[in-house]
């Protein structure tokens, strides 16, 4: 880790925060009081110790990927989280040196995973009609070293100009709408994407994705799909092994005490592993979460 690097704060699994790396400054939080000087010169990864509290609280530092970072911006719209983030840049296809064209930019986690995705020779143009939210996303690509792999333009895609032509010339690969009104840029889109492009509208509604299939019939697209995806997480847990395989490959429970031939033992001398059936070897098991995040949107592609 070197001076004005972005790390990301690891404190729990539901508490992540990030930092650029500055001498002589420090972060603060209920684990303690943490150096940045003891940051720099660190591998990503590593397990850093608050100086007061004795020491006791810790965090780790993490390098930014993404998915980390879409954990722990500063939130400036509502964001498209990683499973949905997968499901498009899977389906749209999106693979080094390509051209994407997105609208609108809101926080930038959705650029950062196409960025990634596009590097090292591709190109991002991203689309936002509020200013202030442009100049904090360019501001952002150029701290995180991407600032040659994308374009910030201040447009409202939805009014009369078409999103991206170079020398009259189509020139998108593939695009995004992240819009109140996709169906309004569909037009520009048409004009805007190479031929067997992809096309991804991202809209919480089920009004306005039935819209923008409206609009994407009648505007050439073809082989229109809306999905939607719900994640759902699981844990691990290490238990006692209770299972014990016969020939054949068949499970069967903890092996039962003959009663004829041995007498059960006292409840008192009975010992763990002996005669509960358990073979004493600790086995993971992975169990879902009680909760789940529930409907975030629906994705239509073409």
């Amino acid at each position: 880790i070197q001076p004005t690097d972005l790390v990301v704060i690891f404190e729990s699994f539901n508490d992540i925060n990030f930092v650029y790396a500055t001498p002589n400054d420090i972060f603060s939080n209920r684990n303690g009081h943490f150096h940045h000087n003891d940051f720099i010169g660190k591998p990503y990864g590593c397990k850093i110790r608050s100086r007061n509290n004795d020491g006791l609280g810790f965090l780790y530092l993490l390098r930014p990927t993404p998915e980390l970072w879409a954990r722990s911006l500063p939130h400036r719209t509502q964001i498209v989280h990683e499973l949905d983030a997968a499901m498009i840049v899977h389906h749209l296809n999106v693979s080094p040196n390509m051209i994407v064209c997105e609208s609108g930019t809101g926080s930038g986690a959705m650029s950062h995973v196409f960025l990634r995705s596009l590097a090292p020779m591709g190109k991002l143009h991203t689309y936002e009609f509020n200013k202030v939210r442009v100049e904090k996303a360019r501001d952002e690509f150029v701290g995180h070293g991407l600032g040659h792999l994308v374009e910030v333009h201040h447009r409202d895609v939805c009014g009369k100009k078409a999103l991206l032509k170079l020398n009259g010339q189509s020139v998108a690969h593939a695009i995004f709408l992240d819009l109140p009104e996709p169906w309004l840029a569909v037009p520009h889109a048409a004009h805007t994407i190479k031929p067997n492009g992809r096309i991804c509208s991202y809209s919480p509604c089920m009004e306005q994705t039935q819209r923008t299939c409206t609009a994407l019939r009648q505007h050439g697209f073809h082989s229109i799909q809306t999905v939607e995806a719900r994640l759902k997480e699981y844990f691990e847990t290490a238990s006692l092994e209770k299972e014990r395989h016969v020939n054949g490959g068949e499970v069967v429970g903890p092996k039962k005490e003959k009663e004829d031939t041995e007498p059960k033992q006292p409840k008192k001398r009975r010992k763990k592993g002996l005669s509960d059936g358990s073979s004493g070897n600790k086995i993971l098991c992975a169990r879902p979460f009680a909760q789940m995040r529930g409907h975030t949107a629906f994705l239509t592609f073409a």
